[in-house]
């Protein structure tokens, strides 16, 4: 391939190119449904058949769940180091 037949190519894919994206361009925009009016909590849980009610309590460890020693090391770390109520 000569280097005046691979400028006529690159130029060819060049216009293809462009005559795409401007045919793209022109194409009609579907009109959106309006947005629905905003709903409250109760009425999300009544939609989707969920129960409401007091969430389950949090382990106090909840970490250990993973057992992980690096992060068992980690969290004990930040506990030891952390400042309490008293020093602020």
């Amino acid at each position: 391939m000569t280097s005046r037949s691979l400028h006529r190519t690159t130029l060819a894919l060049a216009m293809g190119a462009a005559l795409l994206m401007v045919l793209a361009a022109c194409a009609p925009i579907p009109k959106l449904a309006e947005p629905g009016r905003p709903i409250d909590g109760d009425e999300a849980v009544a939609r989707l058949g969920l129960e409401a009610g007091p969430a389950e309590a949090l382990d106090a460890q909840w970490w250990k769940a993973f057992r992980d020693p690096q992060l068992d090391a980690l969290v004990e770390q930040a506990i030891a180091n952390s400042p309490t109520l008293a020093l602020a």
